[in-house]
C-alpha cells in the first residue's frame, strides 16, 4: 500500500496537535544509563551501545585485546530465543522472554525490552519475570488502519522509541502510556529499519524497492528520515543504494549506502559511500568513498569510523575521513567494536583486529555458517551464529 504526501503531512499533523493534551508523565521505571552494560553478577548481551547506537562499548577491554597466538576458546553456546545471562564464575542462564523474532530485543540495567506484533512492548526483569507492556497505537491514513511489528527499540532517559517497517516512529513513556506516532514515508517493498539518537533528533533509515516507469529492473533507494523527540518532522535523505546499518553522534550521522554501478566492461560492481549527515538539517558534511564492497555494517569510535563489507574492512579518521588502514576480507557480516579492537564476522568465523593498525589480534574458524558479533561485554563477546548465540573470552 502507497500513502500520498498528503496523508502523511496530515497524519504528521495530526499526531503534534495530540501532544497538546497531554498530562503529567508517569515514574519511569527505567534507569538513566538505559543501555550501559552492567557489572556485577550478571552480564547481558546486547546489540548495540550507547542510547546512540554507535555499534561500539569503547569501555570494554574485550577478549584477548592484545595479540596472542592462542585461538579464543567458546565457552557457551544458546539459543537465540532466549535472553541470555553469565555470572561471575562463567556459569549461564536462560531466559524466555517470548516476544517477535523478528525484533532485535534491548538490554537495560533493569529490563530486557522485546517487541511484539501490532507495536506491542513488553518489559521483562533479568530473572524472565514480566515486568510492563507498553502498546503504541495503530496507524490510519487513506482510510487504512494497521499495526506493525517493533523492529528496533531505543529507550532514552525516561521515553522510549521504536520504528516499524512502515517507517513510522513511536514515541512513548515506559510503563505508561504512548505520546505520539509520526509516518516519515511511505511503506517500502522491504524495509531494513535502524533508530538512532543524534543530539535531539531521532534517526530512522530503511530501503524501499521500486521499479522506475518503462523499465524492467528493480533499484533500491536509501531512506534516512529525522524526527525530533517530540515527534516533530525535520528532514529527509534520500540516495539510490542500500543502508546497512547506522551511526550517530550528538551532531552528526553516519550511513555506509551500497549501490551497484555498470563499470567501463559492462561489469557491475558494487560501490560503497559512507554519507555523513548534519543531525540538525540532513545535510551532507562528507561523502568518503569506503571500498568495501556491499556494506555490511559500522562502528563509530570518538577518532575514527570503521566500515565493514564484503570486500573489505575499512578504518577512515573522523578528522579528515582519509583511510587509516584497509584490510581485506573474503566476506563480513557484522561488526562490534570494544577497546581498540574491532570484532568483524563472517560465514567462516570471527577476526578481531587491532583499531591502530588493522592487524589481526585473533582469528576463530567457525564451521561454515554465520557469525555476526553482537556485543562486548566486559572480557565477553557475544556472536550470533545461525541457530545460536556463541559466548567467547
Amino acid at each position: 500500500m502507497k500513502l500520498s504526501r498528503r496523508a502523511l503531512l496530515a497524519g504528521t499533523g495530526a499526531s503534534l496537535a495530540g501532544l497538546a493534551g497531554c498530562s503529567a508523565l508517569p515514574p519511569n521505571p527505567l534507569t538513566t544509563t538505559t543501555l550501559s552494560i552492567p557489572t556485577g553478577p550478571d552480564v547481558w548481551p546486547m546489540r548495540r551501545f550507547g542510547v546512540r547506537r554507535t555499534n561500539a562499548n569503547p569501555d570494554a577491554p574485550g577478549p584477548s585485546a592484545s595479540a596472542s597466538d592462542e585461538t579464543p576458546r567458546a565457552v557457551g553456546q544458546f539459543g537465540v530465543g532466549n535472553a541470555l545471562a553469565v555470572g561471575p564464575g562463567g556459569e549461564t542462564y536462560r531466559h524466555g522472554v517470548g516476544g517477535g523474532d523478528k525484533t532485535v530485543p534491548v538490554v537495560t540495567e533493569r529490563f530486557v525490552l522485546r517487541g511484539e506484533n501490532e507495536m506491542n512492548v513488553r518489559a521483562f526483569t533479568h530473572d524472565g519475570e514480566a515486568a510492563w507492556r507498553l502498546d503504541f497505537p495503530a496507524v490510519e491514513s487513506d482510510g487504512a488502519r494497521w499495526n506493525a511489528h517493533p523492529l528496533r527499540l531505543l529507550p532514552v532517559g525516561d521515553r522510549l522509541y521504536a520504528v516499524d517497517g512502515n517507517r513510522t516512529v513511536f514515541g512513548g513513556v515506559p510503563g505508561g502510556r504512548p505520546r505520539w506516532t509520526t509516518t516519515t514515508d511511505q511503506p517500502a517493498t522491504w524495509s531494513s529499519q535502524e533508530l538512532a539518537l543524534a543530539g535531539e533528533t531521532l534517526v530512522a533509515s530503511g530501503h524501499e524497492v521500486y521499479r522506475p516507469r518503462r523499465e524492467t529492473q528493480y533499484r533500491q533507494r536509501a531512506n534516512v528520515v529525522g524526527v525530533g523527540t517530540d515527534g516533530t518532522y525535520r528532514w529527509t535523505f534520500e540516495n539510490e543504494g542500500y543502508p546497512w546499518s547506522l551511526a550517530a553522534s550528538d551532531r552528526e550521522v553516519f550511513v555506509p549506502v551500497s549501490a551497484e554501478r555498470r563499470g567501463d566492461d559492462g561489469t557491475k560492481r558494487p560501490e560503497s559511500h559512507l554519507f555523513v549527515l548534519d543531525a540538525r538539517t540532513g545535510d551532507v558534511r562528507w561523502r568518503p568513498r569506503v571500498p568495501v564492497g556491499w556494506n555490511r555494517g559500522l562502528a563509530l569510535f570518538p577518532d575514527c569510523v570503521v566500515v565493514a563489507g564484503t570486500a573489505a574492512v575499512v578504518c577512515l579518521e573522523r578528522e579528515s575521513y582519509e583511510p587509516r588502514w584497509r584490510v581485506p576480507v573474503d566476506d563480513a557480516d557484522g561488526i562490534v567494536g570494544g577497546d581498540g579492537v574491532v570484532f568483524v564476522g563472517s560465514n567462516r568465523g570471527v577476526t578481531a583486529l587491532s583499531l591502530a593498525d588493522g592487524t589481526t589480534n585473533w582469528r576463530y574458524d567457525g564451521s561454515g555458517v554465520r557469525y555476526e558479533p553482537l556485543a562486548v561485554a566486559g572480557e565477553t563477546l557475544y556472536v550470533a551464529g545461525r541457530r545460536a548465540t556463541l559466548v567467547f573470552e
